[in-house]
């Protein structure tokens, strides 16, 4: 990971700037990465509810990192790139908003709206707190400064209640009342109100499995689904595509998508993600430990067979290619056991 420095300079005369205003922006600086993080996450994994504490630490800022110097992770968690990652969006982001535009950066790089209201209103915090300050951030030889947010213009992104908004999970008839729905996918049902012509596709919806429901979708503060009104449509999922394995103590960037098979079965209310060119098959009850679980034990199986440096043939040969195919060719390569030179 490449040195990433943060650092506050006063704008006028005095160029003393009070401990408090410096910690405070830190502050604001470290909440602003976590919320990038969570809408990486939420992103990358399909995660419907609350993000897990413990895939949130990865974008924890502690001083030093694997250069000494700046700020970076705890390589331990496996948070290394998954930080890069998430310090390039910041960095973008500063540097265009930093600017006095808005345009439609926001909506084209934090697509969820309740991703984006935290985002936006990290901004504007950061943005008061600094006011008579400039923040410097960046590589040590290449800083930017952010001093110029239009904290109008982006309030517009700070939303407060429901939102119009996809969401994955099942339809299901609710037995209390005829004619009525609920939707799932954790281990409770939430309310559900549909529009006239969704109506019509209900009962078609509810046999199809797990399926995208658009409609107003409301959260809480920590991101777990209340309910959904005016649904407006109704779309079958036939396969879910992981670009990126995360899990508390690892991240794996694919250049190949993991295609995962998701399915749900009513009478036991579990939820199945399967893999069969790998032999994975995972059942839960609730969509996101579904997910969680098939990345932990895809990690598992990369540290066993792609990590490993032992020869291998067979089904466990057949498993490490597989393995290896998600990789760049460089990459893959770099993975592989030297032949061991006949004697």
């Amino acid at each position: 990971m490449q040195q990433f420095d943060f650092s506050v300079v006063s704008e006028g005369e005095d160029r003393r700037v009070p401990i408090a205003v410096a910690g405070q922006i830190m502050v604001d600086v470290q909440k602003l990465i976590t919320d990038i993080g969570r809408s990486m996450i939420r992103s990358e994994m399909w995660l419907q509810n609350e993000i897990p504490h413990e895939l949130l630490d990865k974008f924890t800022l502690r001083i030093g990192g694997p250069s000494d110097g700046g700020v970076g992770s705890d390589a331990g968690k496996g948070s290394e790139s998954i930080m890069e990652d998430a310090l390039g969006i910041l960095r973008n982001t500063l540097d265009f908003l930093g600017t006095g535009a808005i345009g439609t950066w926001m909506e084209d790089n934090f697509k969820d709206p309740f991703e984006r209201s935290a985002v936006a209103s990290d901004l504007i915090a950061l943005a008061e707190h600094i006011s008579g300050y400039v923040l410097k951030y960046g590589a040590p030889d290449s800083q930017s400064e952010f001093r110029n947010l239009d904290r109008k213009k982006l309030s517009k992104h700070v939303i407060s209640g429901s939102c119009s908004w996809v969401a994955i999970g099942n339809v299901s008839s609710d037995p209390k009342f005829k004619g009525h729905w609920t939707f799932r996918n954790s281990r409770n049902d939430i309310p559900m109100t549909l529009s006239k012509d969704a109506a019509k596709g209900a009962e078609k919806a509810s046999k199809m499995g797990i399926i995208w429901v658009r409609g107003s979708v409301s959260r809480n503060y920590a991101g777990k689904m209340l309910a959904l009104g005016a649904v407006e449509s109704f779309e079958p999922i036939l396969a879910i595509p992981f670009r990126r394995i995360i899990t508390p103590h690892k991240d794996i960037p694919l250049v190949n998508a993991v295609e995962a098979l998701p399915s749900y079965v009513p009478s036991t209310k579990m939820w199945k993600l399967s893999y069969p060119p790998l032999g994975i098959e995972i059942a839960k009850q609730s969509w996101d430990d579904c997910i969680c679980a098939f990345h932990d034990y895809f990690a598992f199986l990369w540290e066993q067979y792609a990590e490993s440096n032992k020869e291998f043939e067979g089904e466990e040969k057949e498993t490490r290619d597989i393995l290896l195919s998600f990789l760049p060719i460089e990459l893959s390569r770099r993975h592989k056991p030297a032949r061991q030179p006949f004697l």
